[in-house]
């Protein structure tokens, strides 16, 4: 297929911002003045899809002088560079003294050719190379708060014939909205950044913005989802508008540290809780952005994630502009972990319900928002000059009381029909609004439709031979696609057709013998493509989840089971127990134990019975023989199969059923209509955050306080060793003591203890009394033959 080249020329370009490397030593001219850098600006070209014998081009625009007090770097060279539509370039920024080619460029930004293509004038947003979070100019001493942390840009001006003007956004309303055409249209921001899941929710409400109130909608998040925000907003009658936030979150989770404390921290409540302390202090860095975005754009309310909450409140009170709170995750604590033993559950109880509460939670957090660091919470609210947050550490979960105080709405799309009364009665008394799940049905691709037809036709295949269809996905959770397949040859091996939808995930090794067997059987497919699930999930009669709010909230829709496995952390617990409690899911099962899991009947407990059986080398278990497997297991392994089993008597399939006809609405199947309108009326109340905190301590009062509660958590722990864990370990020793002696003690010695009653008398053994009346009455029928009185 013959690409379209195109040749486009970047004419003046500049860059703002950029602040002082320091790594360089400015050289002093003879006035003492720094003199200017030398920067040159490195073009790479990326092409994608079939390029063939085309080879990735690399342009070089030197000339570039940086002024170090102003921080705006000028180039004197010009390019005409050959490109076609699919590719993408970065540009890069790199010093004279740096024109190696093994040089590492300290900044970059990507952008594809094709929107290069749409307008003569771009800026991009500078990222360094280490950590892809923002790059900001220097900020001297005196500047002003609005001008503290300026955005780094890339200024380029583009010229192509034909040049194809970007179009502008349509004024008039949508047919389906209620508007008033005479009302001006109202500006909105979306604040939020994490992985398509963060986002998701989001597009799916600026969907709604636009659509139902004729709102012009900007989305505020990271580079990675510009795409996914672009291709959701192309059908709409106001164009979706994206702005960058810096950093990326979804190549920091793939990185092997990231990975490696997600697998750890399933089975960690204290890495749980250190990971949860830091969702907010890792976007710290986007403070600068959003705060420039709100500052340019000035939209009439602001709608933020949990994760933005800091920043959030900063830019409201900063700049005077409403807030709104879309919350997609209410519960600040940790769901306790489930142990298959009891006695090593009741052993952890007491250390698993405090690092796990609310309250050491924001003990926590509170602490990791001032660890020094380049971004602390105060240090952004000083540089803005606010009032800094308290210096004392408390218990409570300080931005959200402060939102409580300030009557800031926040909205949370989940149905109430999940939750627990008492849960929802505590939501409501922060000051959270509970509305109904929200969903996106994006129009599928090409290559979805395609691999959804494929995968009917397997289903299709599957329930004409008596089969139960199982689909298994863990979304961006990076499990392995060789833990997958294992768990998915296992699932077959009972007779159940499982769908094994690998896509993103890290390759394994070439499918085994079985695998390929259990292919042509019609048990075992694998999908290495997208699929949506809202249109896979009705298909299948239960669902192997990592438990995240949308795919969970996917499968109530289509009224079917779940079993929670994976990595579980933080709000997959949550789902999982909510699941369980609502009788329409197993509880939540690590996904290293889930295939011994499904060896000892977890299938069972949310699939019927009778449509579970062995498919390869044997007929279907037996009900006696998977309640002998239960109960061999180990508190290592997989939790008791009467742990999986929810506690009501109609099965997990009914209750998946009745629990989709309370929470599926019919005429807002989507959420969006009842999400949009929610926020809209409480971003017309128009709650602006104003002197956050000015019941702030001095520091001074606040170091006496804090001396005081650490010399009485001493003295508390100081008294609980001594006079209650000291005693016990005692007891627990004269016990342990006493047994030993009954049931190890010669036969000898027994028998004098027999007849000598006044030792008897004095009570100095405690010995268990079946045992030693057993023992005692074997004594006196020896003694009678052997040592008459």
């Amino acid at each position: 297929m013959a690409r379209e080249v195109l040749f486009i020329r970047l004419g003046s370009p500049a860059i703002t911002n950029l602040p002082v490397k320091t790594s360089t030593l400015e050289v002093q001219s003879a006035c003492c003045n720094p003199s200017t850098r030398g920067v040159f600006l490195q073009v790479s070209e990326t092409r994608c899809g079939d390029a063939g014998d085309l080879y990735p081009a690399v342009w070089q625009i030197k000339g570039g002088e940086h002024n170090g007090s102003t921080g705006v770097v000028t180039f004197q060279d010009r390019r005409a560079m050959p490109t076609d539509l699919e590719a993408k370039l970065r540009f890069e920024i790199l010093d004279d003294s740096d024109s190696l080619v093994s040089a590492v460029p300290w900044a970059f930004a990507d952008v594809p050719v094709s929107d290069l293509a749409h307008k003569p004038r771009w800026e991009l947003l500078l990222s360094h190379t280490d950590n892809m979070e923002a790059v900001y100019g220097n900020s001297p001493e005196g500047t002003a708060p609005e001008d503290v942390r300026p955005p780094a840009f890339l200024h380029l001006e583009v010229s192509r014939s034909p040049f194809a003007s970007e179009p502008e956004p349509q004024t008039a309303g949508c047919p389906s909205s209620n508007r008033d055409e005479a009302t001006p249209r109202k500006k909105v921001m979306l604040i939020t950044r994490g992985t398509r899941g963060d986002v998701q929710p989001f597009v799916a409400l600026a969907r709604g913005l636009v659509l139902n109130h004729g709102c012009e909608v900007v989305i505020v998040t990271e580079l990675r989802c510009k795409e996914f925000v672009k291709k959701n907003g192309e059908d709409l009658p106001i164009r979706l508008r994206f702005r960058p936030s810096g950093g990326d979150t979804t190549l920091k989770v793939k990185t092997r540290t990231a990975r490696l404390a997600m697998t750890l921290g399933q089975h960690s409540d204290a890495l749980q809780a250190l990971m949860l302390s830091r969702s907010e202090v890792e976007f710290f860095p986007s403070e600068g952005c959003v705060y420039h975005w709100a500052k340019t754009e000035r939209p009439d309310f602001i709608v933020f994630g949990f994760t933005m909450t800091h920043i959030a409140m900063i830019v409201s009170e900063s700049l005077r502009i409403p807030l709104v709170g879309f919350v997609l995750q209410p519960a600040r604590g940790i769901e306790r972990m489930e142990y298959s033993s009891r006695v090593i559950g009741d052993a952890m109880a007491p250390l698993s319900n405090v690092l796990t509460g609310v309250e050491f939670q924001a003990f926590l957090q509170q602490t990791m928002e001032r660890l020094p660091s380049s971004n602390t919470l105060n240090s952004l609210r000083r540089s803005r000059a606010l009032a800094p947050c308290p210096a004392n550490i408390d218990t409570e979960d300080r931005q959200s009381q402060e939102l409580l105080r300030q009557g800031v709405p926040r909205v949370v799309p989940i149905s109430r029909e999940l939750l627990q009364d008492s849960q929802v009665e505590e939501m409501e008394a922060q000051g959270l609004q509970l509305t109904n799940f929200i969903f996106l049905d994006e129009r599928p691709s090409e290559q979805a439709v395609a691999l959804l037809g494929e995968v009917s036709a397997f289903i299709q295949q599957a329930k004409d031979k008596g089969r139960s269809v199982l689909a298994m996905t863990f979304s961006s959770m990076p499990v392995g696609k060789a833990k997958m397949l294992s768990i998915g040859e296992e699932v077959a091996q009972h007779g159940v057709a499982c769908i094994v939808l690998a896509a993103g995930q890290p390759e394994g090794p070439p499918l085994s013998k079985t695998m390929k067997e259990l292919q042509k059987e019609g048990l075992l497919m694998v999908v290495d493509g997208p699929v949506p699930f809202s249109q896979l999930f009705p298909k299948v009669d239960v669902a192997i989840l990592h438990g995240g709010l949308g795919v969970t909230s996917e499968a109530l829709r289509a009224g079917i089971p779940v079993i929670t496995s994976g990595i579980l952390l933080m709000d997959q617990r949550f789902w999982a127990a909510r699941l369980f409690e609502k009788g329409c899911g197993s509880k939540a099962v690590p996904v290293h134990t889930l295939a011994k899991a499904v060896q000892e009947g977890i299938l069972e407990s949310v699939i019927p019975a009778e449509k579970v059986g062995g498919a390869v080398g044997g007929a279907r278990s037996s009900a006696p023989q998977i309640q002998e497997n239960a109960s061999r297991v180990s508190w290592l392994g997989a939790p008791r199969r009467s742990s999986w089993q929810p506690g009501t008597n109609e099965p997990c399939h009914v209750r998946a059923q009745e629990l989709q006809e309370r929470v599926y609405d019919t005429r807002d199947p989507d959420g969006i209509n009842l999400n949009a309108a929610t926020v809209f009326a409480a971003g017309e109340r128009r709650v602006v955050v104003s002197d956050a905190y000015k019941d702030s301590e001095g520091f001074l009062k606040c170091a006496c306080r804090q001396g005081i509660c650490t010399c009485m958590w001493l003295r508390k722990l100081v008294t609980w060793l001594l006079c209650f864990q000291l005693f016990s370990c005692l007891v627990m020793w004269l016990k342990c003591a006493g047994h030993c002696v009954c049931m190890c003690l010669p036969a000898r010695c027994l028998r004098c203890l027999v007849w000598q009653p006044e030792l008897r008398s004095m009570g100095r053994f405690d010995w268990n009394r079946d045992q030693s009346a057993a023992n005692l009455s074997f004594l006196r029928e020896e003694s009678t033959t052997s040592f008459p009185v």
